[in-house]
C-alpha cells in the first residue's frame, strides 16, 4: 500500500492535510524499489481539506507497506524514525520494520522534521480508515 499525506497551501491561505490511499497490484512487495510500488499502486479514495488544484505542497509523507501492514506497526515503525538520527537532506527516505518513509518538507520546516513526521502519520492513521484503509 502506500499512503500519502500532503499539507498544502491554497493560494487564499487555506491550509489542510490532503489524503490519499492506494493498493499495490498483489506483487511481490520489495521496500528497495519505490519507484515500482508507485507505478503498481492504483488510488482506491482520497480525502481533502483543500480542494486541489494551484496548492503549495509544504510536506509530503508517503508511507510504503504491505497491503497487509496493520496500522500499529505503522505507529512504531514510526516512532522508531522519530527517534533516530536526523537525515542529511529532504525529502528524505527511512526505512523501519518493513515500513518506507519518504519525507519531504519546504526549508522551513527542516528543523521540526520530528514534529512534521508525527503529525503526518498521525493524520494518515487516524484519518485512513475513512478514506479506505483496512488493515
Amino acid at each position: 500500500m502506500l499512503l500519502s499525506a500532503q499539507r498544502v497551501r491554497s493560494a487564499q491561505g487555506l491550509t489542510g492535510i490532503n489524503l490519499y490511499v492506494y493498493r499495490h497490484d498483489g506483487g511481490a512487495w520489495d521496500p528497495s524499489n519505490l519507484e515500482a510500488l508507485e507505478q503498481g499502486a492504483e488510488l482506491v479514495d482520497q480525502a481533502f481539506e483543500v480542494p486541489p488544484g494551484g496548492n503549495t505542497v509544504t510536506s509530503f509523507l508517503d508511507v510504503f507497506a504491505s497491503n497487509l501492514t496493520r496500522a500499529d506497526a505503522i505507529a512504531r515503525a514510526a516512532a522508531a524514525v522519530r527517534a533516530g538520527p536526523a537525515p542529511e537532506a529532504f525529502p528524505a527516505v527511512f526505512v523501519e520494520g518493513g515500513v518506507v518513509f519518504r519525507l519531504g518538507l519546504v526549508f522551513g520546516l527542516v528543523p521540526s522534521w520530528r514534529n512534521e513526521l508525527t503529525d503526518l502519520v498521525s493524520r494518515l492513521l487516524l484519518s485512513a480508515e475513512d478514506v479506505g484503509y483496512r488493515a
